[in-house]
């Protein structure tokens, strides 16, 4: 009788235990991330210095670095950037990061103008990032295209928000794109070239200044 009494005491302590661990966790796990950005006595790294100091980030960091986006990311605007991790980094073709042109777009299509916040967002939303590319972000799903958002959620920086991503955005071309490149239809793609042009009417124009 008194053997049962012991057990029942000692999974009623290792229940309590675990309930308070769990509860404990939860709490780190929803306290508010924008806590500490309205702390002003707090002093908070910007965009490219919790990058900078976040391991699994680090062969992202080295392409801010080759196309000068880490300076453009100090400056006192506010940006939103979702950095694919390590792994994710893995799935782009080594041959694809030896091309500086294609390195420049993949590095803007993954950072966009304003804050834009996990949290304070609900349903789909297309987002105009600065590789001219619409980024489609299902704030319901944490699905960001393609990627999937990874916790923490919102790390909010001094001059921005940071999310991190499973996999990369590689920027798509649109229909114009691939009948540009093709090569494989020149009359057409002439054709229609030749509906489009600039058209200067001195009638209607009005002249603003004077470049000697």
């Amino acid at each position: 009788m008194n053997k049962n009494i012991s057990k029942n005491k000692i999974k009623s302590i290792y229940t309590s235990l675990l309930l308070t661990l769990v509860f404990a966790l939860l709490i780190v796990q929803c306290k508010d991330p924008w806590e500490d950005y309205t702390n002003k006595s707090i002093e908070i790294p910007d965009i490219i210095d919790r990058i900078k100091n976040t391991e699994e980030l680090s062969k992202f960091y080295d392409l801010l670095k080759q196309t000068k986006w880490d300076s453009i990311l100090r400056q006192n605007h506010n940006y939103t950037i979702w950095v694919p991790d390590n792994n994710a980094m893995n799935l782009v073709y080594e041959d694809s990061l030896k091309d500086t042109a294609f390195i420049n777009k993949f590095v803007a299509n993954h950072i966009s103008y304003t804050k834009i916040s996990y949290f304070n967002n609900t349903g789909i939303k297309k987002i105009k990032l600065f590789s001219n590319k619409h980024l489609v972000v299902d704030f319901d799903q944490k699905k960001i295209h393609n990627a999937n958002l990874k916790i923490p959620y919102d790390i909010v920086v001094k001059n921005g928000v940071i999310h991190i991503i499973d996999k990369p955005l590689i920027p798509q071309k649109n229909i114009w794109e691939i009948i540009e490149t093709t090569g494989l239809c020149p009359s057409y793609t002439g054709y229609l070239n030749s509906l489009s042009k600039w058209v200067f009417d001195p009638s209607i124009a009005t002249q603003i200044g004077y470049d000697p």
